[in-house]
């Protein structure tokens, strides 16, 4: 009964997190950047790339680190894309931006900020992200996959 209860949940909501071997993780926010910010400058502080990796939301879980990768370049060109007119509104006039604009330039800058993660690698969830990635000497040591 509990197998055909997990290939239920593999069949309606695509695969278990802990049966891929890379996750795509994009940092959390702060509301009060987002909403109140009158600069370009201010507003980069709305998404906290300094968070924990526990507290990075769950895009998706991928087999390598290849196609983590490459889902996160094709996600945000296609973020890019779609956010065109307003980035060209945020360069003349940033708080002309209504909140929708900025929900969807922020969405853009935290998938920009997107971090590719094994998921083998406990200590990637138990620390921050400055210290793991301060700690990466190179893509194996830590298996954090480079997005950028």
């Amino acid at each position: 009964m509990r197998r055909f209860a997990a290939v239920l949940a593999v069949v309606f909501f695509g695969s278990p997190a802990w049966a891929a071997g890379w996750y795509l993780l994009i940092p959390p926010q702060r509301n009060g950047p987002l909403k109140y910010a009158t600069s370009r400058a201010e507003f980069t502080k709305a998404v906290d790339n300094s968070a924990p990796y526990d507290a990075w939301e769950q895009v998706s879980s991928f087999d390598s680190a290849n196609a983590c990768s490459s889902y996160r370049t094709g996600f945000y060109y296609m973020r890019q894309q779609k956010n065109t007119e307003a980035r060209d509104k945020a360069a003349k006039d940033f708080s002309s931006l209504s909140l929708s604009e900025r929900v969807d330039l922020n969405t853009e800058r935290k998938i920009q900020n997107a971090q590719c993660i094994a998921s083998d690698d406990p200590e990637a969830f138990s620390w921050g992200r400055a210290e793991a990635v301060a700690s990466n000497s190179s893509p194996d040591t830590r298996k954090i996959a480079s997005t950028s």
